[in-house]
């Protein structure tokens, strides 16, 4: 019969194992989603060179990657601005 401290360490063991493996999935998954994302932004730059036609089924997604690029190149147009008014912008001081 195993001693408390026998039964303690396999469970312990056990219980590193399990993490272990949960871990290295959660470690796979990141791996997976960095994939995902250049697999999509190699698409994305090829429908943008006329390279690729665009699937039916992400035109909605299409238009709404397009509409925060356009806000966001809007948004560093105004920044720059800004900052040529001010004559720079010294970062904030924590």
């Amino acid at each position: 019969m195993p001693s408390s401290f026998e039964k303690l360490r396999d469970s312990v063991l056990r219980f590193a194992h399990v993490t272990k493996r949960k871990l290295d999935a959660n470690f796979m998954r990141r791996e997976r989603d960095e994939l995902v994302h250049q697999l999509g932004e190699h698409l994305l730059a090829l429908i943008e060179r006329g390279e690729l036609a665009e699937p039916a089924q992400v035109k909605d997604l299409l238009r709404d990657i397009r509409g925060i690029d356009e806000q966001r190149e809007h948004r560093l147009r105004e920044a720059a601005v800004i900052e040529r008014e001010l004559g720079g912008v010294e970062p904030l001081k924590s």
